[in-house]
């Protein structure tokens, strides 16, 4: 299954452009529909990039609600997948968690945005 294909197809399909993330710093430059991500190499590489995808194709970007907006890219992503594997909820997991837990620390996305952390009936929690 040619992943790194499925992400280059999305991606011309959508007009999205692909730039290739510096020192792994992936990410989605909305207004621009840009995505900057690692070459696809293994499922946790596609699972980022779908992501990323989501963030332009799938998600609100309101920055007051940083982990929704996360959680809607990442639901995006497992919706448009060809496949999804444990390793990949496994990475989502990890990924979410990392943005509950710095709002739970009172940092802040970015250095600017304050993290609210959802209320308990949110799906973000079906997938931490």
């Amino acid at each position: 299954m040619d992943l790194g294909g499925h992400i280059l197809n999305i991606c011309l399909t959508n007009d999205i452009t692909i730039r290739r993330a510096t020192n792994s710093n992936i990410r989605a430059i909305h207004f621009n529909r840009i995505i900057e991500i690692d070459l696809v190499m293994f499922e946790t590489d596609y699972a980022a990039a779908l992501h990323e995808i989501g963030h332009i194709l799938g998600s609100t970007v309101d920055r007051s609600f940083v982990i929704e907006d996360e959680a809607e890219a990442w639901k995006w992503a497992e919706e448009n997948a060809l496949i999804w594997t444990e390793t990949m909820s496994e990475f989502r997991k990890e990924k979410l968690l990392k943005y509950i837990n710095n709002a739970r620390n009172g940092k802040k996305y970015r250095g600017i945005y304050p993290i609210n952390v959802p209320g308990k009936d949110h799906f973000v929690w079906k997938y931490v």
